[in-house]
């Protein structure tokens, strides 16, 4: 499962960006209700095509173990 680090996120528009582990080159759009803060890692399930370029999908915030 691809993890990555939040990069921004507005919480009143509920729009943000994920950059992935994997390639610090890219960055994935999200759109939804979630209470990310810069820097929480997360991890997604998959991207898909959105209207401005790839979007990551079933987002969740990990955990420190």
């Amino acid at each position: 499962m691809p993890t990555g680090k939040v990069e921004f996120y507005n919480k009143a528009r509920k729009f943000g960006f994920i950059v992935p582990d994997d390639d610090d080159q890219y960055n994935f759009m999200f759109n939804g209700e979630y209470d990310f803060q810069y820097g929480d890692i997360v991890e997604f399930d998959a991207t898909v095509a959105g209207e401005k370029g790839p979007k990551a999908v079933n987002i969740r915030k990990v955990e420190n173990e």
